[in-house]
């Protein structure tokens, strides 16, 4: 590789347009009859879904569709996994919609589509979720890993998701910390929090 560039000014070609307002981004685009989405997400780490009611934000002007997991059925089902690993022995994906339980701040509850995004955000705030607040662990190293923390995978479906190689076993993974690669692996089936995928802090 060159190395001719280190520490030259490099000409660049983007500014002018960004600087005169001529950029165009996804959210520039705009062809007739676009229709424009928004989410519901739970606000709980980990909660029984009691209760949804979206009558409301369909009765709401502009908006096309209101999908909630009943809506989706059969089609609710979990993603599929895109990259296997040999040590994920039980791996998890997540469905697109809650069902009966959430299981992270973020996670996907309602989908809205509407005629433009502030009808869509409007009608989601108008969906109704009761929420049973459940146990949750904030200690992966402490709590998480033991016999009597908070589930949030099915009973039945096995602790542990990864099975490191042997030659991890027993040694710590993380240093000072204190983690060992054997008790982190246990951990994902039973942390209340898990790692939303996709989440954005502009709640689409």
């Amino acid at each position: 590789m060159s190395t001719r560039a280190i520490g030259a000014r490099i000409p660049r070609n983007e500014d002018p347009r960004l600087l005169q307002g001529l950029g165009c981004f996804v959210d520039d685009v705009d062809p007739p009859g676009m229709l424009h989405a928004a989410a519901l997400r739970s606000g709980h780490a980990h909660a029984r879904i009691v209760r949804i009611d979206a009558t409301a934000a369909r009765r709401a002007p502009g908006v096309r569709l209101v999908l909630t997991a009943a809506d989706l059925g059969e089609r609710n089902q979990p993603s599929p996994l895109l990259i296997p690993h040999p040590t994920l022995t039980h791996a998890r994906t997540q469905r697109p919609l809650a069902t009966d339980e959430v299981r992270y701040v973020g996670e996907l509850v309602a989908f809205v589509v509407a005629t433009d995004r502030y009808l869509a955000e409007d009608a989601a705030a108008l969906i109704e979720v009761e929420y049973e607040p459940l146990p949750i662990v904030t200690d992966l190293a402490r709590r998480a890993c033991t016999p009597t923390s908070p589930r949030t995978a099915p009973r039945g479906s096995g602790r542990r998701s990864v099975t490191p190689p042997g030659r991890w076993r027993g040694r710590r993974a993380y240093g000072a910390s204190g983690w060992r690669s054997s008790a982190a692996a246990a951990a994902p089936s039973r942390r209340a929090a898990w790692w939303p995928s996709g989440t954005r802090g502009d709640g689409s």
